[in-house]
């Protein structure tokens, strides 16, 4: 320590020889400079006050409240100096003789602490303390010192000054004197200066303990038990006397808390040691005191009480449980006032806890109800045991429906750290609740959770239902949902529109395939639950249904899943939800879209389910059905006009594109060759730079690359059987069927015209024949179409009226493209057959049907076998031509019935015969008018038929009666 005083000019004071006359003046000297200020000078009085310190130890105690006066007055004169009130030159010769005479008393006192310290270290150590009290007190709310704001300031700002510095110095060498051999005085010594003048000592017994952290936590820790036992009453917390009683609780708690910021693992051990202690102890009062006493500092402090609320509850084992309630029977017994103030202070410190709330209670549910534990511990406790749990638990509930009810009520905003901590665990309080669904404990989570998301707020309670539905994995859990959102609901309102956010955005996090499909699932079920219970109670409302519907571009993502299951999930999502009026049209596009695109994945899905063998088992029945959730759904889109067109669209466009082609016995898509990597042009010919160009040869100019990229490879084979082809076509016309008709239709209806005949080669032997009940107008108008637009170049000659047969030397190569298209996809001739019973379809598609004919009839122009049925491509499609006209009421009997001929002419007949139907419309031209269509044919347009006939007598004599009708 520098100070003008060292050890040897003190040891020389010491060793020499001072007559007692000579020291009895000095007492005289001493007596007069001290009560008669200014009488004798500044450094003489404190010399005499050193030789008397030294000298005369019955004289120490005067002789240290003389220098308490001149640390005194130095520290006011330092104090004023920072105000500004004074310059520093202003301290003059009587400042300076000051500031020496307290270096050489700091001197001599650490001489004496070091050569004696047991004599004198507690003297010195009680009077420096005392003395820094009561200069941070005198001088707290002067200018310079007011201005700290904070413990860190005020120690900076008091340790710039060089009187309490200098006792500073002296109270710590104190403290490393008797840190060894007496701990417990100068604790004492600090906690009495603390008591004393608290808060403005608080600095004093943060740099002390900065110093002996470990010695003075743990000495402070001691201390306060030792006080807290002698006092030994008034625990409870809301007993406004019970602090008062403990007048260094406070004092433990200020001194801890300043120590916390740098040294809270030592805190953390020395609490966990004390409570180990105790455990241990043999006396009865330490044993059933110091759990009670470590409480009492944990409801004085919010980092105390933190970190018993993370290293307690992990000390709390069945076994140390089981110790603890055998050591508190006997006071619970002979105390009973007492025990319930200790039950209401641990249900109060509950409710305080922030950090590690869940954990709290979640120790405090399992046990209570041991059950819920996941490993059998090696011993359990006792019921006694749990039933403390189980009365902590009520209460608690009880305090916290008390505090959250009733302060909801009066308006006002009130902090509950348990709740607010639980709001941030929610996801593992849910989880908690899900695996005590069948427990005693449920209805203590359950209120919890219900207290937690009325304190927290709308945004809390939708993340809980979110979790419940995200979570749950049996009815039974997924059922907690609805008493949760009823009770909630209560004192919320409407939390859907939140819950459907949290919902839609954990199932986007989600990256495991099976969680994902139990999430969709259990979305389903709460929604056809609220859809239930809104049935049978009117009163309720399907909240999350509403806004289901209001969000339903939310389930585009999941339609649009490459895993088929969760598609089929949004599928019945979409089918349970509905799709109201009021949707906008950027969501019906997409859902439309959406919907279509599944429609053929889960075609292909079939395939590849047939292939595997699959097709009897319970997952291609799960194909099946997901097959009707898609025409289910799109009958419900197809109700708004707008829909139903894009729907028509999407089909026909889907059906016909090469992807899904080959589902419905179309051309499979070429097999684009592979490109090759790409060459460098100034590799190459710096490759060939290297070699000697030879003159007139290729080396000789510029290389300019290879020219194309050799032979196109064969086209894949992509096997379908022709079953699977009728029944992907089936579905298809089945999807158009269901969105062009209303939701009452439920089946296609066979026509009865396609009985099969007995000839194999009969153009009617087509089993897979299937006629759509009556499509409604706007439907049919958007079919039609939509077809000629995707079978046609252009719109040039897509007029419905049909011109002279000599005119289709114009339209060609218009003709040769529309036969190409339905020669490649056979599905259009399926549709074009499947639809004909709408005259307003085969009205818009009658440049189709024109084009057809057209190439049928030039085909039989030509031809030179001998019987038509010898070409089955032209017999089977000039057969569907004069059959899909007759359904459309294009052409009238007997010319409805020519078809039946085709099996015994000749092609040049049958071509005369299907001139003569061209001939009918040409004279005769499509009309929407009912009216307007003829019902029979005039003598002239059966000309031909007749000779046709009379040609054939022997073969068709029996055909007259059905062809005319008679």
């Amino acid at each position: 320590m520098a100070s003008a005083w060292d050890s040897s000019s003190a040891g020389s004071i010491s060793s020499a020889f001072v007559a007692p006359h000579d020291i009895l003046k000095e007492v005289n000297v001493f007596l007069c400079g001290a009560t008669c200020p200014g009488k004798v000078p500044v450094e003489h009085l404190s010399q005499t006050a050193l030789l008397l310190l030294q000298k005369m130890p019955a004289a120490r105690h005067a002789v240290l409240e003389h220098f308490c006066n001149v640390f005194d007055e130095a520290a006011g004169a330092y104090i004023k100096q920072t105000d500004g009130d004074h310059k520093s030159e202003e301290l003059g010769d009587r400042g300076q003789s000051q500031y020496s005479a307290l270096q050489d008393v700091t001197g001599v006192l650490l001489n004496f602490i070091n050569t004696n310290p047991e004599a004198w270290a507690p003297i010195v150590s009680s009077w420096s303390l005392n003395l820094l009290g009561q200069i941070s007190s005198k001088y707290c709310d002067q200018q310079g010192m007011a201005m700290s704001a904070s413990l860190n300031e005020a120690l900076q700002l008091w340790m710039t000054c060089p009187p309490t510095k200098l006792l500073m110095e002296l109270a710590i060498e104190c403290f490393a004197t008797m840190v060894g051999s007496a701990p417990d005085v100068c604790v004492d010594a600090l906690l009495e200066a603390s008591v004393k003048f608290s808060p403005h000592f608080d600095w004093v017994v943060a740099r002390v303990g900065s110093c002996f952290p470990t010695t003075i936590i743990t000495r402070v820790l001691n201390c306060g038990l030792k006080d807290f036992c002698n006092v030994g009453k008034g625990l409870s917390d809301r007993d406004p006397g019970a602090r008062k009683k403990i007048p260094k609780m406070a004092s433990v708690v200020g001194i801890l808390g300043h120590l916390a910021s740098k040294h809270r693992q030592d805190i953390r051990k020395a609490l966990m040691a004390l409570f180990e202690e105790g455990l241990q102890s043999d006396g009865d009062a330490v044993r059933v005191t110091t759990v009670p006493f470590l409480l009492q500092l944990a409801s004085m402090s919010p980092m105390l009480l933190q970190v018993l609320t993370t290293d307690l509850v992990k000390a709390l084992t069945p076994s140390v449980l089981n110790r603890l309630h055998h050591q508190f029977s006997g006071w619970k017994m002979s105390n009973p006032v007492d025990y319930n103030s200790f039950l209401n202070l641990v249900v109060h410190l509950l409710g305080k806890c922030d950090i590690g709330a869940f954990d709290i209670l979640n120790f405090m549910i399992i046990t209570a109800v041991p059950s819920l534990r996941g490993s059998v511990p090696e011993e359990s406790v006792t019921e006694a045991v749990q039933d403390t749990c189980v009365e902590l638990i009520h209460m608690l509930l009880f305090e916290l429906q008390r505090s959250v009810y009733g302060k909801r009520r009066e308006g006002t905003l009130w902090e509950m750290p348990l709740l607010e901590g639980l709001a941030r665990e929610t996801e593992r309080l849910v989880q908690l609740l899900l695996t005590s669904a069948e427990s005693s404990g449920l209805p203590w989570i359950e209120k919890l959770l219900i207290f937690t998301a009325v304190h927290s707020g709308e945004s809390c309670a939708a993340k809980i239902l979110a979790a419940v539905i995200m979570q749950a994995s049996t009815p039974k859990q997924l059922s907690l949902y609805f008493h949760l959102q009823e009770n909630m609901e209560k004192s919320l309102g409407n939390i859907a529109r939140d819950t459907l956010n949290n919902v839609f955005g954990a199932i986007s996090a989600v990256t495991e395939l099976p969680q994902l499909v139990q999430m969709l699932r259990n979305f389903e079920r709460v929604i056809l639950g609220e859809k239930k219970r809104a049935r049978l109670l009117t009163a309720l409302s399907s909240f999350l249904l509403e806004a289901m519907q209001k969000e339903l571009g939310k389930l585009s993502d999941i339609l649009l899943h490459p895993n088929i299951e969760v598609s089929m999930c949004g599928l019945r999502l979409l089918e349970t939800v509905g799709v109201p009026a009021t949707t906008e049209m950027p969501v019906l596009t997409c859902l439309s879209a959406s919907v279509v695109l599944v429609l053929f994945n889960l075609l292909w899905e079939g395939v590849r389910q047939r292939r595997a063998g699959i097709a009897k088992k319970p997952r291609f029945v799960g194909y099946q059905r997901g097959v009707g959730l898609c025409h289910s759904c799109l009958r419900n889109l197809s109700q708004h006009t707008f829909t139903q067109s894009l729907l028509l669209q999407y089909l026909l466009q889907g059906a016909i594109h090469e992807e899904n082609a080959a589902l419905f016995g179309g051309k499979p898509p070429e097999v684009s060759q592979t490109r090759q990597s790409e060459v460098s042009l100034l590799k190459e010919n710096c490759r060939f730079g290297l070699s000697m160009p030879l003159p007139r040869t290729h080396a000789s100019v510029f290389h300019a690359g290879v020219i194309g990229q050799g032979l196109k490879p064969n086209p894949p084979n992509v096997t379908m059987q022709k079953e699977w082809v009728l029944c992907h076509q089936e579905t298809l016309l089945e999807a158009i069927w269901s969105c062009s008709q209303d939701a009452a239709a439920s089946h296609l209806v066979k026509d009865s015209t396609s009985t099969p005949a007995k000839d194999a080669r009969s153009p009617m032997r087509l089993s897979s024949m299937m006629m759509l009940p009556k499509m409604s107008d706007v439907a049919a108008r958007t079919l039609g179409c939509a077809l000629v637009d995707i079978c046609t170049m252009d719109t040039l000659y897509n007029d419905v009226n049909w011109p002279d047969p000599e005119f289709c030397k114009v339209t060609l190569e218009r003709d040769l493209y529309v036969w190409k298209m339905t020669e490649d996809h056979p599905v259009l001739w399926s549709i074009l057959r499947a639809a004909s019973g709408s005259s307003v379809f085969l009205y818009y598609c009658s440049p189709l049907m024109k084009s057809l004919m057209a190439r049928v009839v030039s085909a039989l122009e030509v031809s030179r076998v001998r019987k038509l049925m010898d070409l089955p491509q032209l017999f089977e499609r000039a057969s569907w031509i004069v059959t899909i006209l007759s359904q459309g009421k294009f052409i009238p009997p007997p010319l409805s019935n020519i078809c039946e001929l085709f099996p015994h002419v000749s092609p040049y007949e049958g071509y005369l015969l299907l001139l003569s139907v061209w001939k009918f419309i040409k004279e005769n031209p499509p009309t929407l008018n009912k009216e307007g269509v003829a019902q029979r044919c005039e003598i002239g347009h059966l000309q031909v038929l007749r000779t046709v006939l009379n040609s054939n007598i022997d073969m068709v004599g029996h055909l007259y009666p059905k062809i005319f009708d008679t």
